[in-house]
């Protein structure tokens, strides 16, 4: 059953981001900068087809459901949180060093404060088990959880990538891990490795759908309580993209019909996608990027009102 928790403590966590300081070749670019396969993949706006695969994973770890349950406006305001989470993934990827640098000490700071007892025993984890937001295993979990996702929507709709290049990528997320003070010895070294942790780990007792992640699931997806239902298609598409188990465990169908409604939906998307312009193909935070490498001080219009859009910051 339960057993102690591993946590990542501030030593290791500046430890950890001191070392991914010291790979940085231009600050203005950032921890990866224009010529990464993180910049390319993680550019694409279509990737978000995703976002509820990854969030369902990661509510699937008893821990990041608890902490969403008890620390989160998730259930009244969705959206907000999902400004948030994106607003510091993206100037982590895409931010200049102190962008990138400030964005990991808020959440590190945020996270100081998420911590509380489970409600029932999910798992490995017995009813009144203490939890942290700095939970190793969690916090690992989480962002594996984020790159394995992209990736899979990233390949739906663009070449794959090959094996060479899975492995650069791979690396470069340890670099963006790091911001979250998951140092190299605790993390898969290859995507080969990396992908018999994902298949490990979904297997295994750390991961129990409880009914905090089931409730934030029907949140977000459903529009429990009021919140905004997601287009059937889009729940069709999510629903196809978790591990049959997960989706079942979370009380997603995926028969016949909601098979065809993926399809049709991806098949749609996948005509679209090429024909959209870079301004909208491409998530407003990259094109932010390209213009601070352009020395300029501020993007364009179209951009900021994009953000603001995305990210509800940066106003007009």
């Amino acid at each position: 059953m339960s057993k102690r928790m591993t946590l990542i403590s501030a030593e290791t966590f500046e430890r950890a981001l001191a070392e991914a300081q010291a790979g940085i070749i231009s600050p203005d670019e950032g921890l990866f900068g224009p010529a990464s396969l993180l910049w390319q993949v993680g550019r694409e706006a279509i990737t978000f087809l995703g976002a509820g695969r990854a969030a369902l994973l990661q509510t699937a770890h008893p821990f990041v459901a608890a902490a969403i349950d008890q620390h989160s406006d998730v259930r009244t305001d969705p959206t907000a949180r999902f400004r948030r989470t994106f607003s510091h993934v993206f100037d982590m990827v895409f931010g200049s060093e102190q962008e990138a640098v400030a964005a990991a000490r808020k959440v590190r700071g945020v996270h100081n404060h998420i911590h509380g007892e489970l409600q029932s025993t999910l798992g490995r984890y017995e009813a009144g088990t203490t939890y942290s937001a700095h939970d190793l295993d969690a916090v690992r979990w989480v962002h594996a959880t984020l790159w394995d996702t992209a990736l899979r929507v990233h390949d739906m709709f663009l070449p794959e990538l090959d094996s060479a290049a899975r492995d650069l990528y791979w690396q470069e997320t340890l670099r963006f891990a790091a911001l979250f003070g998951l140092t190299a010895e605790v993390m898969p070294q290859t995507f080969d490795a990396f992908a018999a942790y994902m298949e490990e780990t979904l297997a295994s007792d750390m991961l129990s759908v409880g009914p905090e992640a089931k409730d934030i699931a029907d949140h977000l997806l459903k529009g429990k309580g009021g919140a905004r239902a997601l287009p059937k298609w889009y729940v069709a598409v999510t629903a196809g993209l978790l591990p049959p188990a997960l989706r079942d465990a979370y009380g997603l169908t995926f028969g016949p019909i909601d098979r065809r409604r993926a399809e049709r939906a991806i098949r749609r998307l996948q005509t679209l996608h090429p024909r959209l312009p870079a301004k909208l193909r491409y998530v407003p935070t990259f094109h932010r990027a390209e213009a601070r490498l352009k020395g300029k001080v501020e993007p364009d219009i179209v951009t900021r009102s994009l953000e603001k859009l995305w990210l509800g910051k940066f106003g007009l």
